[in-house]
């Protein structure tokens, strides 16, 4: 965040950086709250793992093809 405000003298990228951020875990609570109200606590681990797992390879896919393109 910090080398991005550098290059960007208007300050624009890390307003931008923060509302990403700030819209992509919104969702989140909501639902979890859902699994954990309607199917329990199992399904609610089960789920946390399944996206951790998820976000994990496409994390590792993504470094592979940088590495590939020499990013």
């Amino acid at each position: 965040m910090g080398t991005l405000a550098s290059l960007d003298k208007q300050g624009r990228w890390a307003v931008a950086g923060n509302a990403f951020w700030n819209l992509a875990s919104s969702p989140g609570p909501f639902i979890a709250t859902l699994i954990a109200s309607y199917s329990g606590y199992g399904y609610l681990a089960m789920w946390a793992f399944t996206t951790g797992t998820i976000g994990t390879m496409m994390f590792c896919y993504s470094g592979k093809q940088s590495d590939k393109l020499d990013l």
